[in-house]
């Protein structure tokens, strides 16, 4: 099945005060990267007509691991475009997912967008389907709200905090909360890289963001440096883990109950 629903709901202490942590790392199986991106995935690949996905992975994503075992299981052709740059090796994602039979298509220039403009324009040759970044697709918009709509609402009376990458999982989580009239939980995206006013357009295609006690954080760290805070559950040093030192660093500030939606973990290096 490759992913699974209704994902734990954990408690944690911090500094004396309770947190809770939606685990969505944990929705990943049968041999896919630990994140919930997996359920986008599985439904996108499976229900397609369409036999060639092209998808562009950077230097610390691990989306070639939440789409290769899934290509694979289905008999689908998958080809990874990634920075294949001078001193640095390929993703650590891109590798594993090679072993599954995805083709890979280095581009030699640092830069997200034109990596993603090559691999894009190749996908029109071979007349296969390109992935956007972040897996900005309908079908992991409405997985991720059906997943936030079993969130119980006494959690959602005080503050939800969520990395933000390309707006997908903040999507989702908005379009479950307006369709409950839920407008008033302060919700704080702390952003890892991508222009905020590209996040909005993303999340702007489902739901209004301006009707939401939303927060868009600019990132403390670069895109590409990890966050090395002691986290006691797996967690994305590269993505949810810089939420996460937010969430430590203003324990005191936010409104109780805190819940972190943690949208994944690290990958295992085997």
């Amino acid at each position: 099945m490759f992913y699974t629903d209704n994902t734990p709901i954990e408690e944690y202490s911090i500094s004396g005060k309770t947190v809770f942590v939606k685990r969505e790392d944990l929705s990943a199986c049968d041999g896919c990267a630990p994140s919930s991106k997996v359920r986008g995935a599985y439904q996108l690949i499976s229900n397609s007509k369409e036999q060639i996905f092209g998808l562009y992975n950077t230097r610390i994503s691990l989306i070639s691991m939440v789409f290769a075992p899934i290509c694979h299981y289905f008999g689908k052709r998958l080809v990874l475009g990634y920075p294949e740059l001078k001193n640095y090796p390929v993703p650590i994602a891109v590798q594993q997912a090679e072993k599954y039979g995805a083709a890979l298509y280095g581009v030699k220039n640092p830069r997200t967008g034109i990596g993603e403009a090559h691999l894009r324009n190749y996908m029109k040759e071979v007349d296969g389907y390109y992935i956007p970044l972040g897996s900005n697709v309908a079908e992991s918009i409405l997985v991720t709200k059906k997943e936030m709509d079993t969130i119980k609402d006494s959690l959602l009376e005080g503050t939800l905090i969520v990395s933000v990458g390309s707006g997908v999982t903040l999507a989702g989580i908005l379009l479950s909360l307006s369709h409950r009239l839920f407008f008033n939980t302060k919700i704080i995206g702390v952003t890892v890289g991508k222009d905020i006013s590209r996040i909005k357009s993303t999340i702007n295609k489902y739901v209004d963001y301006r009707s939401f006690n939303l927060t868009l954080l600019e990132p403390e760290f670069s895109y590409t440096t990890p966050c090395e805070i002691e986290i006691p559950f797996n967690c994305n040093r590269y993505y949810d883990a810089k939420a996460y030192k937010y969430l430590v660093d203003h324990i005191n500030e936010l409104p109780h109950p805190i819940l972190f939606w943690n949208i994944g973990g690290n990958l295992k290096e085997n």
